[in-house]
């Protein structure tokens, strides 16, 4: 796992202080060693920070050349599979200078070049040069798992696997107020857009070839979710015993694959069905060894320390808990604030046990984010969301126009209710797809008109709809299988695999997923919706019968969420009395904000009307734009 940037010029030499710069703003995600190579001709550098996880060895240093001095590469993230594919390729002839898989990487891109993706069982960013056609490559693996960040203009193109470091290759940002709607409208900014509209982010499963004779660009997608969900449901699995059969298979494939390094891989344990799922096929693949680690809280409503020890104690893990309160919320806070790369809305929770799994010692560690999607976890958005709009929207027009009118007297006597907001919208979405897009939504359009004193910027706030970037379905796709896309698109690539990554590298800790793999997915999409549920309905049963020994106090627990006591920990800081959300924020930020709808939606976070998330989520955004924001946008 590492971080990688880089540029090339048609016409201009590289500047090797400003690489020097921006691979110093990388030592987080590569405290071990670092590189920066330059081509002959002086107009393209590459940089590469290293936390060394394979072939620890001085063999496995990047940026790394092909034998014939073609190709160069820098790569962040792991290829799984590459001691099979090594095998491979040696039975080809090829002799191998170390035992990294960026050297397979490098051999298989100049003998397959982009074609030799299919081939791949891993997560991934990276750049190649072509020196000698003068073409820089740019890929991000399947479904998000590593960021990748490009600018590009008629003279050049820089790149980067962090925001922040790509800002020292590039003359100028400016903060994107479509972005910004983004993240008020679902808590974080969904790819291609970043929050400054200089920068945009390769998306998931797609890469970028820029050719240095015209300073052109154009993209082209390597993996297709909506294709792999489509072409799935032709002759989908029906029989119970066959999909937990299969998905048994290859998801022990997946954890088998996932645990390959030559450092010990650990674990994070929350206590429900995902992660301890994960950690189940970890010791049934045959690791006897594992570290795990929790966080636990005096809130008893989130603490899952109770669960989280039934399954330390039947998987005979060597466990780690920290209690994090109040004290440590506000001593660490700030730091968080600081090393986001931009707002979002969750996150704080990955990066404290991050930072806990880093300090015990941990290089590597598992997590069970993706069970959800895949499996059909959430019951809001699964079952709920579907009965809800298919009900709704058969209401009669009358019944329809009588919603939006309770909503507008409820606005108008100062009575706000989201959920009332959200009701009335849903009566109106024409799709299923329209209404997924209400009902994951933090700050409606209407809210965001009010948080800012700017109508017209407001406005290119409020425009943004996350259903432009969700793939469409034919209408005989079950709703089941366009939701759990979605999700996969919206919610795990765009937050869940964001914060994964940006929070655990922070801490120079490689975070793995392997129930977020492109064969699992794969696979997932084979099986007929029937087989993810049994008789009982059980949560995601599926997942929980193919591991095969699950503790019943965790299969049938209450669904609970890796979530911080935020909203308390706020309410104990006097949010609404001794300095509001506006009173964290410079004179220069502070004006594009309505203070009175900021004064309304903090009293109403204190009297428990509004929810704890859409009010960290602005503390999020006035801490972003006062510490990296220019109040020029």
């Amino acid at each position: 796992m590492c971080g990688i940037a880089g540029q090339s010029h048609t016409k201009d030499f590289v500047q090797e202080k400003r690489l020097g710069i921006a691979s110093e703003s990388l030592k987080n995600r590569g405290p071990d060693a670092e590189g920066v190579w330059v081509s002959p001709d002086k107009q393209t550098g590459l940089v590469h920070r290293r936390l060394a996880i394979l072939d620890l060895s001085v063999s496995g240093k990047q940026p790394m050349s092909s034998p014939c001095g073609r190709y160069s590469i820098v790569f962040n993230g792991e290829i799984y599979n590459f001691r099979r594919l090594r095998a491979q390729l040696e039975a080809e002839g090829e002799v191998f200078h170390s035992e990294s898989d960026t050297e397979i990487l490098l051999r298989l891109w100049v003998k397959h070049g982009k074609q030799c993706l299919s081939l791949l069982r891993g997560m991934y960013a990276f750049a190649i040069w072509d020196d000698v056609k003068k073409v820089l490559f740019l890929l991000r693996d399947p479904l998000g798992i590593k960021p990748l960040y490009y600018n590009t203009n008629n003279r050049s193109i820089s790149f980067a696997s962090e925001i922040r470091s790509l800002c020292h290759l590039i003359d100028s940002k400016q903060v994107s107020m479509k972005a910004l709607g983004a993240f008020l409208k679902y808590g974080n900014i969904p790819s291609p857009l970043t929050i400054y509209s200089d920068i945009k982010a390769v998306e998931p499963g797609c890469g970028l070839v820029w050719y240095q004779s015209s300073g052109n660009f154009e993209m082209f997608e390597h993996w297709s979710l909506k294709k792999v969900f489509s072409e799935g449901q032709v002759n989908p699995i029906i029989g119970r015993a066959e999909a937990v059969a299969s998905t048994r298979s290859v998801l022990l494939s997946s954890v088998r694959d996932h645990l390959v390094s030559d450092v010990p891989v650990g674990a994070f344990l929350s206590g429900g069905i995902d992660s301890t799922a994960v950690v189940s096929l970890m010791r049934q693949v045959g690791q006897s060894q594992i570290n795990t680690f929790s966080l636990v809280y005096d809130d008893k409503k989130l603490d899952e320390s109770f669960y989280s020890n039934i399954a330390a104690i039947k998987y005979e893990t060597v466990h780690q808990e920290w209690r994090v309160n109040n004290d440590i919320f506000n001593a660490l806070a700030t730091d968080f604030l600081l090393q986001i790369d931009q707002p979002t809305a969750d996150g704080f929770n990955t990066w404290l046990v991050s930072k806990f799994a880093s300090k015990s010692g941990m290089k590597v560690v598992t997590s069970g984010i993706g069970g959800d999607e895949n499996f059909g976890g959430y019951d809001t958005t699964f079952r709920q969301l579907p009965g809800h709009w298919y009900k709704l929207n058969r209401l009669p027009t009358l019944s329809k126009k009588f919603g939006f009118f309770l909503k507008d007297v409820s606005v108008s006597l100062g009575f706000r209710s989201s959920k009332l907001s959200k009701l009335a919208d849903l009566c109106h979405k024409e799709t299923l797809r329209d209404a997924y897009g209400t009902f994951r939504m933090l700050f409606s359009s209407g809210e965001i008109l009010r948080l800012f004193r700017d109508k017209e910027q407001a406005l290119k706030m409020a425009e943004f709809e996350v259903n432009t970037i969700l793939p469409t379905f034919e209408e005989d796709v079950s709703a089941f299988r366009r939701i759990s896309t979605w999700e996969i698109r919206a919610y795990l690539e765009s937050q869940l695999l964001m914060d994964s990554d940006k929070c655990s590298m922070a801490h120079g800790l490689e975070l793995r997923t392997p129930m977020v793999d492109q064969f699992v997915t794969e696979q997932m999409a084979k099986i007929d919706e029937k087989c993810f549920f049994d008789q009982n309905k059980t949560p995601k049963s599926l997942l929980v019968d193919a591991v095969g020994d699950l503790p019943d106090e965790i299969v049938y627990r209450k669904k609970g969420t890796f979530t911080l006591p935020v909203s308390k920990w706020i309410l104990k800081e006097g949010l609404s009395q001794e300095g509001g959300i506006l009173d964290r924020v410079s004179s220069s930020w502070r004006y594009i904000f309505n203070e009175k709808e900021i004064r309304y939606i903090e009293n109403g976070f204190s009297a428990g009307r509004v929810s704890g998330t859409r009010c960290w989520a602005l503390i999020v955004l006035v801490a972003f734009l006062d510490n990296n924001g220019s109040a020029s946008c």
